[in-house]
């Protein structure tokens, strides 16, 4: 069962960081990383550019959102990251769908993407 960010609030308000992106979101899933400079995981996923690769593979599908810890440590609290890097699969209401700690490899993320967009499909949050 899917997360919501929001506690019961009719109406998704979001995270400080994210609201935007859940209001104003111009694809059916977002793909949020929360990074740090300093994390070599992060840092080796960056350099594989995997995410970016499954976000063009389902380009009506999918958007990309990279979130620096240090910079935005308000929604990182929010989402209540505590390792890195930190992926959430959330719909445009704010709901997460699928989370991943830590690296992974593509096939890995995929397989969440697609586990994320079956559940967006039969509303099952």
């Amino acid at each position: 069962m899917a997360k919501k960010k929001e506690d019961t609030e009719a109406e998704f308000s979001g995270p400080p960081g994210l609201s935007k992106y859940a209001k104003d979101a111009s694809k059916p899933i977002k793909v949020i990383v929360f990074k740090a400079a300093w994390c070599g995981a992060c840092t080796a996923l960056a350099k594989a550019k995997t995410l970016e690769k499954l976000v063009q593979a389902y380009p009506a599908d999918a958007e990309l959102i990279t979130i620096d810890v240090d910079k935005d440590e308000e929604t990182a609290d929010e989402y209540e990251v505590q390792s890195m890097p930190a992926i959430f699969f959330e719909d445009k209401e704010g709901w997460i769908l699928e989370e991943q700690s830590g690296s992974a490899d593509y096939a890995t993320f995929e397989k969440l993407f697609l586990k994320a967009k079956i559940k967006l499909k039969d509303g099952a949050r």
